[in-house]
């Protein structure tokens, strides 16, 4: 059986959207709540009624080392590979939390998808895990991390490279999905998967 387990910040919207474009692909869909962003009940009857998932009168304290194993033994305990879902308007907030449990159990994960009110990204943990992150990569990371985004010549001076140099690191950074390009063309900024590299590389 093929399960989606998600963990659900603060946005209806967003679960909306991770549902309608994802959910279709799995047998089973479980809805875990961060604890310190739930909202009323009526946004988690809300939710509940998006799809009829198997909701967890669940609050998971990401915080707290008995939260991430409780997170844990979810996932190790489903049957199959399940994948995992972090959801909210700004997912960024339990995503430095779950990054971890992810990462750590990426054995026991097919996919992690990062979903906000905008977009549904997705990537193969067990691939990315394989995937050895070289010392320069990192360090157009760490530089596209410091600023929202960032044009080419910019990154090359800050980096003391040459842009050509630069756009080829872009280039497998973008193929990894770890940078996106900018609001307008030449420019680049890190995605919610590129945090999750970059924590996990220091």
């Amino acid at each position: 059986m093929k399960t989606l387990f998600i963990v659900l910040g603060d946005s209806l919207k967003a679960l909306s959207r991770l549902l309608d474009e994802v959910s279709s692909s799995y047998e089973k869909v479980v809805l875990l709540v961060h604890k310190g962003l739930e909202r009323e009940a009526d946004m988690l009857e809300g939710a509940r009624a998006l799809r009829d998932i198997l909701y967890y009168n669940f609050k998971i304290d990401m915080g707290s080392q008995e939260g991430i194993i409780s997170l844990a033994d979810i996932i190790v305990s489903e049957s199959g590979t399940p994948s995992l879902a972090i959801v909210g308007r700004n997912p960024d907030r339990v995503l430095v939390a779950v990054l971890n449990v992810a990462y750590l159990l990426s054995d026991y994960l097919e996919k992690l998808y990062i979903v906000s009110e905008d977009s549904v990204t997705e990537m193969s943990l067990l691939s990315w895990r394989l995937t050895r992150m070289k010392d320069y990569e990192k360090m157009v990371l760490r530089a596209l991390s410091a600023k929202r985004e960032m044009k080419l010549r910019e990154l090359a001076t800050r980096l003391g490279r040459s842009s050509s140099y630069v756009n080829k690191i872009l280039g497998r950074l973008l193929e990894l999905g770890l940078v996106e390009r900018g609001s307008r063309r030449g420019l680049y900024r890190i995605t919610p998967l590129g945090k999750i590299a970059l924590t996990i590389s220091k």
